[in-house]
């Protein structure tokens, strides 16, 4: 990714090359972005030569080549989170057989939630636990890596981690295997772990769901 290569050697860059780099982290995903390399150095207050030379220090031959890289990253980015947040609607839909109790800015913070973090785990209980492992292969299909449990019998693995998204499906919302889980999870802080429980039904058509996965 080039925001990834543009931070490693981020400690090399000199005061003209932090404020290109600043530029194209603050304004990527704006119209701005894809402007001329003229047009850019005069927004940022360097010349052209220095942006160049910014290219090629992130091995890129120049703005050209480095701009569009980034809109392909970014159009592949769009089309990921698109795809997930589908997913999570589908899934949801799937487990209380109505659009009726889904929150549409619920979905797009936990499809962005899972797109963004490295760890993502599912638990369930007895059925709902047929029902997080739909959920774990819907998301694998579409190259999500993800896992899921068993709330009360695989408590070993349900453990606090950075950059991760727990996912609860309960058909009896906060029960107390749910909230001792729950509990496990918070008492140490850490960076960027986000909890979500989700409501489920016994009219779930779950496994209409794991037999597409299978069929496809």
């Amino acid at each position: 990714m080039l925001k990834d290569r543009m931070s490693i050697k981020k400690e090399d860059f000199t005061a003209t090359d932090l404020k290109i780099y600043n530029f194209i982290n603050k304004e990527s995903n704006s119209k701005h972005f894809m402007k001329s390399m003229t047009q850019i150095s005069k927004v940022i207050g360097v010349s052209n030569a220095a942006i160049t030379r910014f290219c090629q220090k992130v091995q890129y031959s120049g703005w050209k080549e480095l701009q569009g890289k980034l809109k392909y990253e970014l159009k592949e980015r769009t089309s990921k989170y698109d795809g997930v947040s589908r997913e999570v609607h589908q899934m949801i839909y799937s487990l209380s057989r109505t659009d009726k109790a889904i929150n549409k800015d619920a979905i797009k913070m936990v499809a962005k939630k899972i797109l963004e973090s490295d760890f993502i785990f599912i638990y369930g209980e007895a059925f709902t636990k047929i029902q997080a492992q739909a959920f774990r292969l819907k998301l694998n299909k579409i190259n999500i890596n993800a896992q899921d449990f068993e709330v009360a019998g695989e408590t070993g693995f349900i453990l606090p981690k950075n950059n991760s998204v727990h996912i609860f499906i309960s058909m009896s919302g906060m029960n107390p295997n749910v909230k001792r889980a729950v509990n496990k999870l918070t008492t140490v802080q850490m960076h960027n772990q986000s909890i979500y429980t989700i409501g489920s039904t016994p009219n779930s058509n779950v496994i209409d769901l794991i037999n597409e996965h299978i069929g496809g």
